[in-house]
C-alpha cells in the first residue's frame, strides 16, 4: 500500500564509552532528573533501571550524552520508568555531516500510558486492544450507552489488523469508548512527520513502519484521552510521539469563539499565583505570549488572550509544554558546557 525508500548505507561507529553511566555520574544531570520524578519513584531506582537497559541494549551506551539526558528527562517527567514495559529508551542512527552517530529517543509504551491514565482519581480502569479480521467484535449503542464485545484469537489464524479500540470506565460508572478502523489510523500515520518523509513516503525504519499495532493503540488511546477527565498531560505525552496533526482538525477562529460562548460558564479560571507561575516559565523559555495563547486556544477551542482568562486545563497543558522546552534548553546548555570543558566532543 505504501511505497518505501532504501535506507542509506551507514558508516562504522567510533568506539564509545558507556554514556548512560556518564549521564548519571554528573551531579547536575542527576539532580535535574531527580526533580522531574514523581515521589513514588526514587532517583536510585530510576538509575538502576536505566543502567540495566544499557546492559541489555549496548547500543544505548554509545548514544550521545545530550540525547540520553533529554530522553531520561522526558521519561522522568512523564512519571514512567524505562524498563521496556512502561517506557523504553531506544537508539537510532542520525547522520551528522559525513558521520553517523547514535541518538537516544524516549518512547512511552502502551502499558505506561495506560498506567498514567489509571492513576487519575476519576478513571477506574482503561484498556486498549487490537482487533484482527477473524476475531469476533461487536460495538453497539443503546439507551444505556456504548458497549463492546471482543473475543480474541490467539493463533496465526487471526488475520490482518482490522481496527483498534479503547475502553475506559470512570468512577462515576460512565463508560467511554473509542473505536478506530485501520484506515483511520493510517490517515493519521501519513500525516505524521515521524512516519513519512518530505515526499510523503513511509519511512521504512520509522516506529510506524516497524511497530504499527503499537502505534495504532497509542493513536486510539490519544483519542480517548480527549474525553477523559484530567488527561491532558497524557494527551501531550502521546502527541510528542504520534506527531498528531490532521488537516480536518485545524481550528478556525469562528469555531473557537463559538465554543467559548457555549462553555465559558463552566470554566474555572486559575488564581493569580498560577498565572505568575506560568509567566515565570514563559520568561525562562523566551516564548512569545501571543503565539502561546493562539496555540492553547486552538488546542482547547476556547479563545484566550491573557493569563487571567486561562482555566485549569489550559494551565496544565501550557505548563507541561513549557517545562518540556526548559528541559531541552538545559540539555543544550549542558552539552555546550561539556564541550567547552573537554568532557564530551560531538562527532
Amino acid at each position: 500500500m505504501y511505497s518505501q525508500q532504501a535506507y542509506p548505507e551507514q558508516n562504522q561507529y567510533p568506539a564509545a564509552t558507556n554514556n548512560v553511566v556518564s549521564v548519571f555520574d554528573n551531579s547536575e544531570n542527576k539532580s535535574a532528573i531527580k526533580k522531574l520524578l514523581p515521589r513514588h519513584i526514587s532517583i536510585d531506582k530510576f538509575m538502576q533501571i536505566a543502567n540495566t537497559a544499557a546492559m541489555q541494549f549496548p547500543d544505548l551506551q554509545e548514544c550521545t550524552p545530550e540525547s540520553l539526558f533529554v530522553a531520561f528527562s522526558r521519561c522522568a517527567q512523564d512519571g514512567l520508568i524505562p524498563d521496556g514495559r512502561e517506557a523504553a529508551i531506544v537508539s537510532y542512527n542520525k547522520k551528522q555531516g559525513n558521520t553517523w552517530i547514535k541518538v537516544a529517543q524516549y518512547q512511552p509504551m502502551v502499558e505506561g500510558v495506560l498506567k498514567r491514565l489509571r492513576m487519575s482519581s476519576q478513571v477506574k480502569n482503561v484498556i486498549a486492544k487490537v482487533v484482527y479480521e477473524n476475531e469476533n467484535f461487536n460495538h453497539w449503542i443503546d439507551i444505556d450507552g456504548e458497549h463492546l464485545m471482543h473475543q480474541p484469537v490467539f493463533d496465526d489464524k487471526r488475520g490482518e489488523l482490522k481496527l483498534v479500540y479503547a475502553l475506559a470506565k470512570l468512577d462515576s460508572g460512565e463508560k467511554v469508548v473509542e473505536v478506530m478502523l485501520k484506515s483511520e489510523v493510517e490517515e493519521i500515520m501519513m500525516n505524521s512527520k515521524s512516519a513519512v518523509d518530505k515526499n510523503g513516503v513511509l519511512k521504512p525504519y520509522s516506529v510506524w513502519a516497524t511497530h504499527f499495532p503499537r502505534m495504532a493503540l497509542k493513536t486510539v488511546i490519544h483519542r480517548i484521552t480527549r474525553r477523559l477527565p484530567n488527561a491532558s498531560e497524557v494527551a501531550e505525552m502521546l502527541e510528542r510521539e504520534i506527531d498528531y496533526k490532521l488537516v480536518s482538525e485545524d481550528r478556525q477562529p469562528q469555531t473557537i469563539e463559538h465554543n467559548q460562548n457555549q462553555g465559558s460558564q463552566d470554566r474555572e479560571i486559575i488564581p493569580l499565583e498560577q498565572q505568575m507561575e506560568l509567566k515565570k516559565l514563559v520568561e525562562q523559555t523566551g516564548s512569545d505570549e501571543n503565539n502561546m495563547f493562539n496555540w492553547i486556544s486552538n488546542k482547547t477551542e476556547i479563545l484566550v488572550s491573557s493569563y487571567d482568562q486561562l482555566d485549569f486545563n489550559q494551565f496544565t497543558r501550557l505548563k507541561t509544554r513549557l517545562e518540556n522546552a526548559i528541559a531541552k534548553q538545559v540539555a543544550a546548555q549542558r552539552q555546550q558546557a561539556m564541550e567547552q570543558s573537554g568532557e564530551f566532543v560531538s562527532a
